[in-house]
């Protein structure tokens, strides 16, 4: 629930005494004095003084049971960027741990919502930060709830800017920590500025009802708690508020919100793991279970090192009931996730107790380095954050989480690299299975292995692991480097010479985008080009620069083949779907009165009757090897396929022209439609039959 009560120093140092008693908070009172002196008289933009934001990012920290240091480089985070207070002034006043964690705020003060090449370092500076010391990340995200409290104040397209960010990174990263009272709140704010009208309809409906919701609530959180007391059980029993967006998330999956409203919701807290068993099973002697509503988390946690029972019962007067039954311990981490995890001592840096539900953080270390593009980075990060889960166990009865839709292969690579190398079969629950087999929970899985087995290339279709894709790629990195190398740089001359340009290809002139990237040489630079890890575009605007890039071509900046309009390179065109012209065809341009001008076959029929002032003369610009076609792809509208589609067209030596798409009846199906330049001589067949491999591609028809 948001705090809208202004937040003191004085509430901060209780919250934090309270969860450290004794500590001495001295430092926490100093960093307050230098903030307050830092930010004076500011005002941000809702009206509210520069100080209260610190403040409430304090509060927020304490609350969370942050320790003295995090909580006042939350008091600090701001200074570097809008006062004239210096980093070695606050490593002087507070030591070098506080002001590395204030830097590394300061430097994730803007992460991207799009994914321009300015914005590839602010994705790096995010994934380093949450790897190197996690308080730096959990900092951000305090500062992006407190933001996202005074989004009123901002005009409409920065509050909806700001609320998808939040939405694609923040919730995530918030979710995946286990810091569940930020989520909450960073949801349904969220949702409140990009779905206003929802939003408020469910508010409305929920301040209806409440009277007589709360009477319902606490008339079950005394029979539970009285139950369980006459059984000996001591028990804390509460009730769980409603939450608007997990309200709104159930209604866009059919439900309707009496359904919702009906549910209610209750959490039993206890003093161990063996009480809260207990505690289930005097419950389901009591009321009705409901069959296929029972989770066990305690067996089975998240990720993210979430626990509890779930369970879904029928009370006497035919009501259901949602109940969470936890430890106090299990409690706390649901709460405050990560920092529940950290161990402190006086006058040293806190160190994680169980790092195993953090893991996923050495994975997007690894991941990240096999990644230049952000559109990649961030669809990694999303599937790294905030994909549901199986679990399934290995021969030993291990448990491994595993995304959903994970094959065999992904659990090889998750059990060792060896193994997944080696993976010659699989065996799930004793049975022979391949390895497209999608895994489910409580699944045994058996790999065997041959020594003369080795990666296919077919696997990276069958895998959804980072883990599992990244060393597939690196082994077919270490087999075909010198092709890919030399594929790279050939990718990168074409580009120049169809825009015109030219460029002695050296470790000194490519200086600038191997320093910005952080390769060797230049050779994993043509190496990342010729992957598809890195396209030319982005090289050329580096080396040539934006403005330069821009005005020669616009968006075909990739393409071997332009149109010169009218004896200018810089007037934009489309190639018309009617006739498909492809050089050496003589072709003329047509100016359309809404959609710019398109580029039409000479002879081509539709421009018969046409307004003849409205045609311009047109000329074939670049190879003339290279012919232009249309695709149609009917594809399942599913996260990743378009990257899947767009790297069969890099490795067939396709340039994408011009794209569209449109979603199907059913909203499940898509049609994407593309004109695209490729060499003469390449077989189409060959290029179909690649594009229809992809798991979700229905039919692909060839114009």
């Amino acid at each position: 629930m948001q705090d809208n009560r202004k937040n003191t120093i004085t509430d901060i140092i209780a919250l934090v005494r309270k969860h450290y008693p004794g500590l001495n908070t001295s430092i926490i009172e100093r960093a307050y004095d230098l903030a307050l002196r830092g930010h004076g008289d500011q005002v941000r933009k809702s009206g509210r003084p520069v100080i209260d934001h610190p403040l409430s990012v304090a509060h927020i920290l304490a609350r969370h049971r942050m320790d003295a240091e995090t909580v006042s480089a939350g008091l600090l985070h701001d200074v570097l960027e809008d006062t004239s207070i210096r980093a070695d002034e606050i490593e002087i006043a507070f030591g070098k741990d506080i002001r590395e964690m204030v830097e590394g705020v300061t430097k994730l003060a803007h992460i991207p919502v799009s994914y321009e090449l300015s914005e590839v370092r602010n994705l790096r500076r995010l994934l380093f930060a949450m790897a190197k010391d996690l308080r730096v990340v959990i900092i951000k995200l305090a500062d992006r709830l407190d933001n996202l409290r005074d989004l009123h104040a901002l005009d409409h397209d920065s509050q909806r800017r700001i609320a998808q960010e939040t939405v694609d990174i923040f919730i995530p990263i918030a979710s995946r920590l286990g810091l569940g009272r930020m989520r909450f709140e960073m949801e349904d704010l969220a949702l409140r500025y990009l779905k206003p009208d929802d939003y408020f309809k469910i508010a409305e409906k929920l301040a209806t009802k409440r009277e007589e919701r709360e009477r319902e609530t606490h008339q079950i959180v005394r029979e539970v708690r009285a139950l369980l007391t006459r059984n000996g059980m001591k028990v804390a029993v509460h009730g769980r508020p409603k939450h608007i967006a997990s309200i709104y998330r159930k209604m866009q999956e059919g439900k309707t919100f009496e359904e919702m409203h009906d549910l209610v919701g209750i959490r039993v807290i206890t003093r161990s793991i063996s009480d809260c068993y207990q505690a289930l099973g005097i419950i389901h002697t009591k009321y009705k279970p409901i069959p296929g509503r029972f989770k066990d988390f305690i067996a089975l946690p998240k990720q993210n090192g979430y626990q509890s029972l779930h369970t879904t019962v029928v009370d006497d007067k035919g009501r259901r009931v949602e109940i969470q039954i936890r430890s106090q311990r299990m409690h706390r981490v649901a709460e405050v996730g990560a920092s529940a995890h950290w161990r402190y001592k006086t006058g040293e840096k806190p160190i994680l107790k169980d790092k195993e539900h953090l893991s996923f953080l050495d994975r997007v270390l690894e991941w990240q380095k096999d990644l230049i593009e952000p559109e990649q980075i961030m669809e990694q990060l999303r599937r790294s954050l905030f994909e549901d889960e199986v679990f399934v166990f290995t021969p030993k009865g291990e448990v491994k989480a595993l995304p959903v839709g994970a094959t065999p292969l992904d659990f090889a690579y998750a059990v060792h690299t060896d193994i997944g190398m080696r993976a010659s079969g699989a065996k799930v629950n004793g049975r022979m299975v391949g390895f497209d087999y999608k895994l489910k929970t409580g699944d045994m899985v058996e790999i065997m292995t041959s020594p003369h087995q080795k990666p296919s290339r077919d696997w990276l279709k069958l895998v959804v692991t980072s883990k599992a894709r990244t060393k597939i790629r690196q082994y077919f990195r270490t087999v075909d480097r010198d092709l890919y190398i030399e594929r790279g740089r050939k990718a990168l001359v074409d580009g120049m010479k169809s825009m015109g340009l030219s460029m002695e290809l050296t470790d000194d002139t490519l200086k600038k985008v191997i320093d910005e990237y952080d390769f060797e040489d230049e050779d994993e630079l043509f190496l990342a080009i010729g992957e598809g890890r890195l396209k030319t575009g982005r090289v050329m605007r580096e080396l040539f620069g934006e403005v330069l890039v821009e005005g020669k071509a616009k968006r075909r900046a990739h393409s071997p083949i332009m149109v010169k309009l009218e004896g200018s390179y810089d007037i934009d065109y489309r190639i018309a779907g009617c006739c498909i012209p492809s050089p050496p065809c003589e072709i003329v341009g047509y100016i359309t009165s809404v959609r710019g001008i398109t580029i039409h076959r000479a002879g081509c029929s539709s421009l018969r009757g046409r307004d003849k002032s409205r045609i311009v003369k047109a000329e074939w610009v670049g190879r003339g090897d290279y012919e232009i076609h249309r695709i149609h792809i009917t594809i399942d509208d599913r996260e990743g396929i378009l990257s899947q589609i767009s790297d069969v067209f890099y490795r067939n030596g396709v340039n994408i022209m011009e794209h569209s798409g449109r979603g199907g009846s059913g909203g499940s199906r898509a049609r994407l439609d593309f004109i695209i330049s490729l060499e003469r001589g390449v077989s189409e067949g060959i290029l179909i039959d690649a594009l229809e491999s992809i798991d979700g591609v229905q039919k692909v028809r060839w114009f």
